[in-house]
């Protein structure tokens, strides 16, 4: 994918038009629950009006480590190729110094490896999806850019207006393309623009996979509902309402990371 033009570009999701309302939008809150280890494999990051979700892939070498770099690089260039190159130059600078990248708001200490191990571990590969989204000036529209089942909800209050890039539950059954620490810079990004200027009260929420699906597979009642839940619960009540429905098997047991991006 070249740095000019960044993969194939969708056309314009739905979404609600009405008077534009010049918004500025920033991170609101993040629910978290690790399950692979002490800090989990999904990684954030946020900038000026540019947030990022990564999930590192358990089945590689430090998904968590690659997750983290990347997001973080997904947030600092605007372009998703551009991005890619430099989250790679910088892991590859830090590479055998920690297996391990810790979540920012854990503060918990990285473990550190011997330069032969790290390097035999590697040869695994590492792998994670991507998700940036990035929000216009004055917040008419947002603009997303997406590889794997990382996923985007456009809310207008309890509303789901759209979701990208995967919009059905059953499509999270498929292999997710990701991106590798070890790639050439040749994948390519779907892309989108949403507008959300006509919103009353918009909300970005960006979501890993088992969380994502859970969401789109909810009809539309049921969805509010659990929306209306998502926007006040804490850690505790996440984990209580993860645990319930695992048991019964409406929610695969895997890392689940819920960012609210609002004006």
């Amino acid at each position: 994918m070249s740095a000019h033009a960044p993969g194939p570009v969708r056309e314009a999701l739905p979404c609600r038009r009405g008077r534009f309302l010049a918004r500025r939008f920033g991170l609101a809150s993040v629910l978290s629950l690790p399950f692979h280890g002490d800090s989990g494999e999904d990684r954030w990051a946020a900038a000026d009006s540019a947030w990022a979700l990564c999930d590192g892939a358990s089945e590689g070498y430090d998904g968590a480590g690659w997750a983290a770099a990347l997001a973080r690089a997904l947030v600092l260039h605007a372009d998703p190729s551009a991005a890619a190159r430099a989250a790679r130059r910088q892991y590859r600078a830090g590479f055998g110094v920690y297996a391990v990248q810790p979540n920012p708001e854990t503060g918990a200490a990285p473990y550190p490896t011997s330069g032969w191990l790290a390097e035999a571990s590697a040869a695994r590969g590492s792998f994670s999806t991507a998700l940036a989204v990035r929000a216009s000036r004055s917040g008419g529209f947002v603009r997303a850019y997406a590889r794997g089942d990382t996923a985007l909800f456009v809310r207008d209050g309890l509303e789901t207006l759209a979701a990208f890039p995967l919009e059905r539950a059953d499509d999270f059954g498929l292999a997710p393309d990701l991106v590798s620490a070890g790639g050439d810079g040749t994948e390519d990004f779907l892309v989108a623009t949403i507008p959300v200027g006509g919103t009353r009260r918009p909300v970005l929420c960006l979501a890993t996979d088992a969380l994502a699906a859970r969401i789109l597979r909810a009809a539309a009642g049921e969805r509010r509902e659990l929306w209306d839940f998502l926007d006040r619960a804490d850690a505790a009540q996440l984990d209580a309402w993860a645990r319930a429905e695992i048991a019964a098997g409406t929610l695969r047991e895997d890392d689940l990371t819920l960012l609210a991006v609002r004006p």
